[in-house]
């Protein structure tokens, strides 16, 4: 369960049930997708095979939902490892149009780093409720990324790129002077 607050909805909980890919004809699925609200298809981008049985999927989840008479819920193909584009093994363009042609919203993210996870499920959940996200309620949905620089730079390396050597007096806390130094730097971009 998450909890979130979306413009004039100040207590919003979201429950997220994953079924996984082995449970494609498992006995509790029609449970699961009865009256949902919001189906994530999630598939790898370094996996093609996970691509390639979302059809199978979208035919199971249809199949249920054909029974029910309630509003039919909004259907989400997401791309999980977004991450990792160096190995993606289904290309950015093919999934959008896949998605476009079916109908459906398309989001690339990343469990492992985090990257765009609460923003969509934010964006998912705004579009359900019928409200507008300002610009400042996406901002707060975005991550805080942390990234530290540690001993393996190569310091003459970087030096030659930028071209300026650093005097002792730069090299030294002038504003903490009882603060140690450091040869790592934490930097965090919202």
């Amino acid at each position: 369960m998450k909890n979130l607050s979306l413009g004039p909805y100040k207590n919003v909980n979201i429950f997220v049930w994953d079924v996984g890919g082995l449970s494609l004809r498992g006995a509790m699925l029609d449970k699961y997708v009865y009256c949902a609200e919001i189906i994530l298809l999630v598939y790898d981008v370094t996996n093609s095979s996970s691509f390639e049985i979302l059809d199978e999927w979208i035919a199971v989840i249809n199949e249920i939902n054909d029974k029910q008479k309630e509003n039919k819920p909004l259907m989400v193909i997401i791309g999980n490892k977004c991450d990792m584009d160096h190995q993606r093994t289904v290309k950015r363009d093919k999934s959008h149009r896949y998605a476009a042609e079916k109908g459906f919203i398309y989001y690339d993210m990343s469990a492992r780093t985090g990257e765009a996870v609460a923003l969509t499920i934010a964006n998912l959940a705004a579009k359900v409720l019928g409200v507008q996200l300002t610009r400042v309620d996406q901002d707060f949905h975005k991550p805080i990324i942390t990234a530290e620089i540690g001993d393996t730079v190569d310091m003459p390396t970087i030096q030659r790129i930028v071209k300026r050597h650093p005097t002792k007096k730069s090299i030294l806390n002038n504003n903490y002077p009882t603060l140690p130094l450091s040869k790592s730097t934490v930097c965090s971009l919202q």
